[in-house]
This record gives structure tokens, C-alpha cells and sequence, in this order.
């Protein structure tokens, strides 16, 4: 029987059951600990002791609809910890041995919900991810759980730095080693040994970049006088010389939006293959077929390039209950909803609807093509066309419908929205996208409704709101951008958008 059946079935007992690893504070080792609502051996082999209590909430949340990651913040598991509670599976050690001996923090925990009738392996994951450091009294212990995605908060790139002693200049030591990921134009390498005039532009430690294009003194292209070195990711010049800035193709070779991010998940957060959904990254590139470009040359977490990346690019990017990260793009919302909420469902005097700050827009501005190093004054052998470009941190494209401002005359022109994306044929794409679904009234709908089926709803997702009021009773269509899941009273706060 698959967790659909089971729940559908209306079973008389759901159990919320949670394994996690705590480790000694002196020895390091580690032991894993079972904890459920309703004691027994649900997985057929271990004690899930009866002292967890269910989760009083989950959060998930986007960043609003402009393509950011989803916010850090998450919830909280919580367990009896009365003196002489034993919290292990061999009933050795109590929960005060527990707290006092054992760390939690960042250490995995899975949260399951099930019940009789249903094998351990088909319950369904409602949580996964890691553990910070506990909140306790004489009562009760409080773990906020961390998800995958606020992990990356922690993790920072370029992960290299200069030390002393390895002969770059006293200036430099201390600074990220650079990283191109990506298409880049106009870049400025970091000058590393002045007597040799070397510069570099990538950390050889994460493999060569595919090439560089094109290289440039005081923004005039050079056809000689240097020595490129791809697999030290340097360049050297026979002679001193001006403000040297290069394009370059960085180490991801085809440099989609899409594949970028997957870059940074797996080669630099260190995040496992496995837990890449990678049916959601898969559309998200067929949706968003574009190149980017990232140019890193000085330390920021993870998570801030993610949001960087994604910033304007109508995209959604937050992690899975069972522990993956998702890529999805913001679609309108149209199609077959995942879930229907009728008026039934909605808790009394939870609705509330408000107006999207965002719209409705008659003009939208995207900026694109960044220009890494802008130079106001180029040498006098650079063309005109050539110093416009070179004076411009980015090239600007538009979408307007003047007749949005027959119906709206307060209509807002939205932008510029700054992106990494290095086509400009995207960049008008992109705009037209953005005018698509805001050049009409759109709403922000908060609603409070029975948390009626697992897995429940996720950002990105369609669903259907039927009500007799407000112009609703044929149903209206919206796509979740946050959710709130409170287990102890069985509903669910959704924050949608539509």
C-alpha cells in the first residue's frame, strides 16, 4: 500500500515519528535516537519512543515572485524531556543525559508520518535536513530544524583565499582566489606577481575554464604581448600594462541559468547528485533555456549567489520535505491544480486577498550582458560603438503595453531588474514574460484551510480556491509561494499568488 492509499483511507491513528543523530560532546560518536507520538517499533527493529511531540509547524516560503530562494527560517521538532525520560532506542540513556552529554547541531533528522497498517519504508517524509542547538526546560526540548536550503547560508565561494608566503603581493593576500562560472565579459584578473606582469582569473583547483575570448588593455583589444595558461587559469604580459579586463567562458561549458546553480550545488556546497530533483531543474532549463555568467572575486555565502542569479529571472529555487533542491519556474497559473480548497475547507475568517505590489505593470525594464569592469575613459584606439559598451554596466531591454493604462492610469513601470544572463535576445524574452503576468490585476491570497492530504502543497505548485464569494465559486487558479504547516491542529496557511 503507497502513502496515498493509506491516507485516503481515512486511518484511525496518524503517527509522526523522527530518527536523528546527536554525538558526544568529548568523544565524537555518534548514536541515533527514535522518537515518535505513539510508541512502537515502526520501522520493525527499532523503540520509537512515545515522547514527540507532533510538529507544531513547517515553513516554507519564496522570496516573493521576482526569483529568489526560499526564505531560511523553517520550524522546530519538539520532545518530552521530564526527568527519567529515556530518549534511546535500549533505554540507557534519559533525555537529561541526552542534553547535557550530546550536540544536535548539524546533525541529520528525518520526520516521517504514518500509522499502523502501512510499511516504515511507503511513510511519508515530511521533513529533512538538519538540527541546531536545543532550547529546553524541566518539560520540554525545543531542535529548530535547519533545511537544505539555509545550509547554504553557510557555505561560502569562492572557497579559496591567498596566503602568505605564496608570493602573491602583500595586498592580494587575504582575497578569493577568483572563479569564472559561466560566460563573462570584460573581467578583472587579480594581479598576483608584479615582476612577472601575471595575472589570474580562475582557481586551477576547480578544473580549467573552457577559454578566453578576448583580452583587452584600457578596454582596446590585444592581439599579442601575452600568454594565456588555461589550467592555471593566469595570464601573463610581456610588459607592464594598463587596466587588463578579458571575457572568458568559464568552467561550465553550455553556462544555462539552470545548470549554473547545479554548478555551485554540487561542486561547491558539496551537496550530493542524489539529492538534486532533478526532473525540476530539467524543466526549469527546458522553461529557461539561457546563458549566465558569474564573475567571483570575493567570498559571499552560497545561498546570496543563488539569489543573485535568480533575481529578475522569474524562477523559484527551495528544497523538497524529503530533503532535495528544486528549481522551478514561475509559471501563470493555469493547468490542472495539485490541490482544491473549497469553502469547507478554509478556516472561518482566514481568508484575506490583497493587491500585488507588482502589478498591474505596463512597462517592464531587464538589464543583462553585465559588463564586469566599466571603463569611462577607454584608449584612444577604442571605436565608438565599442566605448559605448564599455562606459555601460549593462545593456537594458523593455516590454510595454501602452493600453494597460487605458484600463490601470496608475499602472507601474517595473525595473530594472539586474540579471546574469549574457544574450540579448533573453533579456527581451525575459521582458515580455514579466509584462505577461503582470500587465494585469494580480492578488495576494493568505488562507488558512484543513491540511487534508500529505505531501501537502509546495512553492511553485498550482492550486484551485472554490468559494461562493468574490468571484470565486467557478474556482480560481493561483501557484503557492509559501506554506505553513501546523500538524497539532491539521492545517495548512498557504500565501499565494494569482
Amino acid at each position: 500500500m503507497s502513502f496515498a492509499e493509506w491516507i485516503a483511507s481515512r486511518p484511525a491513528k496518524i503517527v509522526y515519528a523522527a530518527e536523528l543523530k546527536v554525538a558526544h560532546k568529548n568523544s565524537g560518536e555518534e548514536i541515533s535516537l527514535y522518537l515518535a507520538d505513539h510508541g512502537g517499533q515502526w520501522d520493525g527493529l527499532h523503540n520509537f519512543r512515545p515522547c514527540l511531540v507532533a510538529p507544531s509547524r513547517l515553513r516554507r516560503s519564496a522570496q516573493g515572485a521576482t526569483g529568489r530562494s526560499q526564505l531560511a527560517a523553517y520550524g522546530r521538532l519538539e520532545f518530552a524531556a521530564v526527568e527519567g525520560q529515556f530518549l534511546d532506542s535500549d533505554g540507557s540513556l534519559t533525555a537529561d543525559d541526552i542534553l547535557a552529554h550530546y550536540t544536535f547541531e548539524g546533525r541529520p533528522v528525518v520526520i516521517r508520518v504514518g500509522g499502523p497498517g502501512l510499511p516504515y519504508s511507503q511513510w511519508w517524509v515530511l521533513f529533512q535536513g538538519s538540527m541546531g542547538q536545543p532550547e529546553f526546560d524541566n518539560a520540554r526540548a525545543r531542535i529548530p530544524l535547519v533545511s537544505p536550503t539555509a545550509e547554504l547560508l553557510d557555505r561560502l565561494v569562492p572557497p579559496n583565499q591567498y596566503q602568505a608566503g605564496s608570493g602573491v603581493p602583500e595586498s592580494v593576500v587575504g582575497r578569493a582566489v577568483p572563479l569564472v562560472l559561466g560566460r563573462c565579459r570584460n573581467i578583472t584578473p587579480i594581479l598576483i606577481d608584479e615582476a612577472a606582469h601575471r595575472y589570474q582569473f580562475h582557481d586551477p583547483a576547480f578544473g580549467p575554464v573552457e577559454a578566453v575570448q578576448a583580452v583587452r588593455i584600457d578596454g582596446a583589444l590585444q592581439s599579442s604581448g601575452y600568454a594565456i595558461d588555461l589550467a592555471q587559469g593566469t595570464i601573463t604580459f610581456a610588459e607592464p600594462a594598463g587596466q587588463p579586463t578579458l571575457d572568458v567562458q568559464g568552467r561550465v561549458p553550455s553556462a544555462l541559468l539552470g545548470e549554473l546553480i547545479e554548478d555551485l550545488l554540487v561542486t561547491f556546497a558539496g551537496v550530493d547528485p542524489g539529492l538534486i530533483d532533478q526532473e525540476s531543474f530539467s524543466a526549469f532549463n527546458q522553461a529557461r533555456p539561457w546563458p549566465a555568467g558569474i564573475y567571483l572575486d570575493r567570498q559571499r555565502s552560497i545561498k546570496e549567489v543563488i539569489d543573485a542569479l535568480l533575481t529578475g529571472c522569474l524562477a523559484i529555487f527551495s528544497d523538497t520535505p524529503d530533503g532535495k533542491l528544486a528549481l522551478r519556474a514561475l509559471e501563470p497559473p493555469s493547468g490542472d491544480p495539485s490541490l482544491r480548497i473549497t469553502e469547507s475547507d478554509i478556516r472561518q475568517g482566514s481568508f484575506r486577498s490583497r493587491p500585488d505590489r507588482l502589478s498591474p505593470a505596463w512597462r517592464v525594464v531587464v538589464e543583462g550582458q553585465r559588463n564586469w569592469t566599466p571603463i569611462s575613459s577607454p584608449a584612444d584606439s577604442v571605436g565608438e560603438e565599442d566605448r559605448q559598451w564599455l562606459r555601460e554596466r549593462f545593456v537594458s531591454r523593455a516590454a510595454q503595453d501602452d493600453s494597460v493604462r487605458d484600463l490601470y492610469p496608475k499602472a507601474k513601470e517595473l525595473g530594472p531588474f539586474q540579471t546574469y544572463l549574457v544574450e540579448a535576445s533573453h533579456l527581451d524574452a525575459l521582458a515580455s514574460m514579466w509584462l505577461d503576468l503582470f500587465s494585469r490585476e494580480r492578488r495576494r491570497v493568505e488562507v488558512v484551510s484543513k491540511l487534508k492530504t500529505l505531501p501537502a502543497a509546495s512553492p511553485g505548485d498550482l492550486i484551485e480556491i472554490r468559494r461562493p464569494r468574490h468571484g470565486m465559486s467557478a474556482g480560481v487558479l493561483f501557484r503557492v509561494l509559501g506554506t505553513e504547516e501546523d500538524h497539532r491542529r491539521r492545517e495548512i496557511k498557504l500565501e499565494l499568488w494569482g
